[in-house]
């Protein structure tokens, strides 16, 4: 029952992100009813669909309230758009000495 459930989550998740891309719509991923279902459906779409959209980190920090829940998207921002003012973002020590390198 257990597996079959998260099963269940993780399909509804992929579902909702592949809307969410496929309608440029991030808004998607917060209809989902877990912080970590929507957390994953952002880290999806930056990670995996590599949607070019850096207001996905600030969702992402929304979510979860974390000022670190975000650096990893930040500095991937960073690197991918060349922008240098988005590592001013990124809190970890280990992700900010090697943003934008």
């Amino acid at each position: 029952q257990e597996d079959y459930q998260r099963s269940l989550d993780r399909s509804r998740v992929y579902c909702y992100s592949q809307v969410a891309k496929n309608t440029h719509n991030l808004d998607v991923c917060e209809k989902l009813s877990t912080s970590f279902g929507k957390t994953v459906c952002y880290e999806d779409l930056w990670k995996n669909d590599h949607v070019n959209d850096v207001s996905i980190c600030d969702r992402i920090s929304k979510v979860y309230d974390d000022p670190f829940s975000n650096d990893e998207c930040y500095s991937f921002f960073a690197q991918q758009n060349s922008d240098p003012s988005l590592c001013n973002k990124v809190i970890r020590d280990d992700l900010k000495s090697n943003c934008l390198k």
